[in-house]
């Protein structure tokens, strides 16, 4: 039978339009302030996973069975149609452009009983090294910050395509050696959390040698308590939603099989946007009889984990100016504008020809895109991927986009196993 490659000649072209779209709409937007999203152990977020890193850091929808986005973004990701057993060690020298010593390594195993529940276990260690500084500056000391994360995943498939997914996190972060800091007895930091994720498929389009699949997907990562160093003082984890979708294209060429896949991941942190503090004559910050400082625009910051899972879906300040006896006002739109740029877009594609079962090789790219005012992450990543009768090697490279030159030549490596026991029958 003869194939039709129309089809795949369409999509190949559309991640190529939607990239110059993106880029270009988020580069003409001038640089204009600064009210960048923040929240301890952000190493949370950050993938070590090398087939993750290739797809523009997507990992909400992806690749079934134990893959290291169902740790990382989505759990739903971690049960597949096959039963399975599977092995992945990931490794980033992060940041290795600018600060030399950071390093996130990443371990998991995944088992699938069945093929429609799976569990899985991982272990994420960030170590870097950190100096102390005074309040003006001044080197203090040193020391060797140690963070890690242990959780458990359980996912389960129903026949309708969907499955859900659910994770438990205990996350250990130590960044002062209990050191004494201005004055100031600090500690290790705990906290408690779960991810929940739901993912659905769909086959679209069924041929001889030829089929079309959408995926769907949806997660929360990262919902549990703050983290405290300081008696008295806590600090959020980096809670998270995730929404995105995929489009899966296979054809059948006798004993190969080739697909392409093209992704869209948009995300948002659940955390509370900083306010604008209203400021006196001197540009201080002014104070009221509680000593609390006293707000222009905005919502207060120091709220419960509830509250700002809600509340940081409206609490942009938007742009405040201030008149001559220094009211403040917030200019017209802005908030809602500041509010929509807390949204990071992600696009990303991967081809993939297998060979028998027994040999793949993939390549992957990506863009993410993160608006100028809220860390201005921009990137492009490149990677390539290689099984070998269930031995998979993946390595991918980012190159930072504008400003985001911390990002220049990260790297990402992955070495894993998989075993599928036998394919289920849908």
């Amino acid at each position: 039978m003869k194939l039709n490659y129309r089809p795949m000649k369409a999509i190949v072209i559309i991640p190529m339009f939607l990239y110059a779209f993106f880029g270009f709409s988020q580069g003409r937007e001038q640089w204009r302030y600064l009210n960048t999203v923040t929240s301890s152990v952000p190493f949370l977020v950050i993938s070590a996973d090398a087939a993750q890193a290739g797809v523009g850091d997507i990992g909400v929808v992806g690749t079934q069975g134990g893959s290291g986005a169902s740790f990382n973004s989505n759990p739903a990701l971690l049960v597949s149609k096959h039963r399975f057993i599977r092995i992945n060690n990931s490794y980033s020298p992060w940041h290795r452009s600018i600060v030399p010593g950071k390093n996130l390594f990443s371990n998991s195993v995944a088992f699938g009983p069945t093929n429609r529940d799976a569990i899985g276990v991982q272990f994420k260690m960030f170590k870097y090294d950190m100096a102390l500084t005074d309040p003006f500056g001044n080197p203090i000391s040193s020391n060797k910050a140690n963070e890690f994360c242990i959780q458990a995943n359980y996912a389960h498939r129903w026949d309708n395509g969907l499955s859900y997914g659910m994770a438990f996190k205990y996350v250990h972060s130590d960044i002062t050696n209990g050191r004494i800091v201005g004055g100031v007895q600090t500690h290790p930091g705990h906290a408690l959390a779960a991810d929940i994720g739901l993912t659905h498929q769909k086959e679209l389009l069924a041929k001889d040698r030829y089929n079309m699949e959408l995926n769907s997907s949806f997660a929360l990562n990262n919902i549990g308590s703050k983290i405290s160093y300081i008696k008295g003082n806590t600090d959020f984890i980096p809670m998270r939603m995730l929404i995105g979708a995929n489009l899966k294209n296979t054809f059948d060429l006798d004993e190969n099989q080739l697909s392409y896949t093209f992704s869209y991941q948009v995300s948002k942190y659940l955390i509370p946007s900083p306010p604008a503090y209203q400021i006196d004559s001197n540009g201080m910050t002014v104070i009221d009889n509680n000593s609390n400082p006293v707000l222009a625009s905005g919502y207060d910051p120091q709220i419960s984990v509830p509250i700002a899972l809600i509340q940081s879906f409206y609490d942009a300040p938007g742009k405040v100016s201030y008149d001559e006896n220094f009211n403040p006002s917030v200019k017209k739109g802005s908030r809602a504008s500041e509010e929509f740029h807390e949204y990071i877009h992600q696009v990303g594609s991967e081809l993939k020809l297998k060979r028998n079962e027994n040999l793949a090789i993939s390549l992957r790219q990506g863009l993410f895109l993160e608006h100028d005012t809220k860390g201005a992450r921009r990137f492009i990543s490149f990677g390539i991927g290689l099984e070998v009768h269930g031995l998979t090697v993946d390595v991918t490279t980012w190159r930072g986009i504008g400003r985001s030159t911390v990002l220049n030549n990260s790297l990402f490596f992955n070495l894993g196993y998989i075993y599928n026991f036998n394919k289920a029958k849908d």
